[in-house]
């Protein structure tokens, strides 16, 4: 197998919010390629991947060194249990993809605000 030392040097420097974005893009084009495909093993593929993106924020949020403010991390607790929870009734097909999605994304958008605050 080959490695990209690009690759390997844009992850060496990314922040942890960086990554975060980077990660749940990478799941968000997955979500959304499963409602082309109609596959239900890409959806299943596509959320478990999700759920995992989830899952490490969720270890994350929890550890007592994450100095996020509390009120913040508790509302992005919530949000990954719903995604945990709302995951089952995708893979179901109780509900469409799309809120999976559209939670991303907003997370995706207070990353990208906080990156741009950052960097002025």
């Amino acid at each position: 197998m080959a490695v990209n030392p690009y690759a390997k040097a844009v992850q060496a420097t990314e922040t942890a919010s960086e990554r975060e974005y980077r990660l749940l893009a990478r799941a968000n084009r997955m979500l959304e390629d499963t409602k082309e495909t109609q596959s239900i093993a890409d959806l299943y593929r596509a959320v478990l991947f999700n759920r995992q993106v989830w899952n490490t924020f969720l270890i994350d949020l929890t550890d007592e060194r994450n100095q996020l403010p509390k009120e913040l991390k508790g509302s992005l607790i919530s949000i990954g249990i719903w995604v945990e929870k709302f995951s089952d009734q995708v893979c179901d097909g109780d509900e469409p993809v799309d809120d999976l999605i559209d939670v991303n994304r907003s997370i995706m958008e207070g990353l990208a605000a906080q990156r741009e605050g950052a960097n002025p």
